[in-house]
């Protein structure tokens, strides 16, 4: 038998609830099982770094908080998914189905608006190696306009993926990379600052005649422009 709880330290970190948890969502709950694996997931997804944030099954199953809950003949898998579909049916949490060659998986979000958003980008842009599925970031191989912001600007917020699908859609992809590379060179690592050069060449042009300006007259074009220098948007 474990020891008695002997409180809460001083300076414990915290997980978040929202109000309305208790006063629609716990009220509902159909189960100590359902209960445990909801709080479970929240403390698990809110502890993560980056975005899409999520859980997999597959992790669940690694670390599933209902293993000292199980009863005498009752198997481990049934009792985790069933308390995962009890959830899911009272919506407290969101699932999406994975089926490929390389995975075969449930991904698990909270319901709010983070948590949406990040099941419509996995929806359009699943996983493909069971590895990318337990850590809550990007997939390993993300579509190039991700990995460019990542590797210019920093990690991606649930607001700005939106965007990002809209442009990579919107602009050819040496457009994309080339304009990331200038906003790195003129130390200006912002989205904003990315998109007001992609939407300037749709609309004037980035081609002078049959050769295309280099990085450098782009940069010089930024810097020196009709209408003065762009200043880059902090």
């Amino acid at each position: 038998m474990k020891n008695h709880f002997q409180g809460f330290p001083e300076k414990a970190r915290s997980t978040p609830l929202p109000d309305v948890f208790f006063s629609d969502v716990l009220p509902t709950l159909a189960s100590l099982e359902e209960t445990k694996i909801v709080l479970h997931i929240f403390w698990k997804i809110f502890r993560m770094k980056g975005t899409p944030r999520y859980i997999s099954g597959k992790q669940l199953e690694i670390d599933n908080p209902l293993t000292e809950n199980e009863r005498e003949g009752t198997k481990y898998e049934i009792s985790l998914y069933e308390a995962l579909d009890q959830a899911t049916k009272h919506g407290t949490i969101l699932q999406l189905q994975i089926k490929s060659p390389q995975n075969d998986d449930i991904l698990y979000f909270i319901n709010n608006s983070e948590g949406k958003k990040a099941l419509e980008y996995l929806t359009d842009h699943p996983p493909k190696e069971h590895n990318t599925i337990t850590t809550g970031s990007l997939p390993k191989n993300p579509p190039n306009i991700f990995a460019l912001y990542e590797n210019t600007i920093g990690s991606i917020t649930s607001v700005i993926v939106d965007d990002l699908k809209e442009a990579e859609a919107k602009f050819p992809e040496d457009w994309i990379a080339e304009a990331f590379h200038i906003a790195a060179q003129m130390n200006a690592r912002n989205w904003r600052y990315v998109s007001s050069i992609l939407e300037r060449w749709a609309k004037e042009g980035k081609d002078i005649g049959t050769s295309r300006r280099s990085t450098s007259q782009e940069v010089g074009r930024y810097i020196k422009g009709n209408r003065g220098p762009l200043v880059p948007w902090r």
